[in-house]
């Protein structure tokens, strides 16, 4: 029974004009596999785009399918293995775990050998209650902000010529800061359920939790796989700390100019009260249907007739 060995080199194994150099047909590792079955082993490179990110894994994981396919067709009676070196090694897992769900168990290699593989999987992380607040916040502040300087330039013009007498538009107008936090607030919910959405689908197609198809992984201490292993450890742990750290400033500074904005509302409102209480009852009326703005612009960006700069709410 002849024996036939596909061989996938890893990130950046291949250059457009060469193969990687233990493909070739001179290397030590094709010249001991074939002292050991003899000259009944066929060798097969499979070659792709060798990038590192995964779309370039996953899409080679899909034409590795197909290869495994053609071997089975082309080879019936032989038996085949693969060996693959770095991220060539998660390729194969892929193809492995694509043509397992596919139901072509005879397409099927009879093992796979893994070189220096640095295996890649994700661990689920518990959306706790605090995590999604933060990550609200922190896109709802971002949505707001840009999204009110946006609308305030573009509606200045049209929010100073507009008629009182039309009361649903200027109603609008004198609350419209209100309805893009509003629907600031709509857009940042889905955002944030979106992200975690798309979380969860990332791990499902990244992890592997079963593959039927022999494996065996060889690996060298302090190897490259190692190596990048450890960094990218490293790296994820800092950009976890940094996001937990930006998520909680953004949160006690959203929360303070909260309690800012209602504590210099209530202090105007009891100095109002005890100088007049005409403007006291001015307040109250002001505060049961909003603050009524005057011909409007956003502050600096328009001047009344008589070049005087007034601000744009009264009471």
């Amino acid at each position: 029974m002849s024996v036939v060995v596909t061989l996938v080199h890893g990130t950046f194994g291949r250059l457009p004009w060469k193969d990687a150099s233990w493909t070739g047909d001179h290397s030590r590792l094709r010249r001991r596999l074939a002292s050991e079955f003899g000259d009944d082993v066929v060798f097969v490179p499979f070659r792709w785009s060798g990038m590192n990110w995964p779309r370039a894994r996953y899409r080679a994981a899909q034409r590795l399918v197909d290869h495994f396919e053609r071997i089975a067709a082309d080879h019936p009676h032989s038996r085949h293995y693969v060996v693959a070196h770095s991220h060539g090694g998660n390729v194969v897992l892929y193809a492995l775990r694509e043509a397992e769900r596919r139901g072509g168990a005879a397409a099927l290699p009879s093992g796979a050998v893994c070189l220096s593989t640095p295996f890649i999987t994700a661990q689920p992380r518990p959306v706790t209650l605090f995590r999604f607040v933060a990550t609200y916040t922190v896109i709802l502040v971002t949505l707001f902000a840009v999204f009110a300087n946006i609308m305030g330039r573009l509606l200045a013009s049209w929010i100073v010529r507009l008629d009182p007498a039309d009361t649903m538009l200027y109603a609008m107008a004198t609350n419209e800061v209100w309805l893009e936090f509003a629907l600031c607030a709509v857009l940042a919910w889905y955002g944030t359920a979106g992200l975690i959405e798309l979380a969860r689908s990332r791990r499902e197609r990244i992890v592997i939790d079963h593959i039927r198809t022999p494996l065996r992984i060889h690996r060298s201490i302090g190897d490259e796989a190692t190596a990048v292993l450890a960094k990218s450890s490293f790296f994820s742990w800092m950009g976890t700390l940094a996001w937990s750290l930006a998520s909680a400033l953004t949160m006690a500074v959203a929360g303070g100019f909260a309690a800012i904005t209602w504590a210099i509302r209530l202090i105007v409102r009891t100095v109002a009260s005890t100088i007049s209480p005409d403007v006291a009852g001015r307040w109250r009326s002001a505060s049961s249907v909003g603050l009524r703005p005057e011909p409007y612009a956003w502050p600096g960006s328009v001047r009344p007739v008589d070049g005087k700069i007034r601000l744009p709410w009264r009471f």
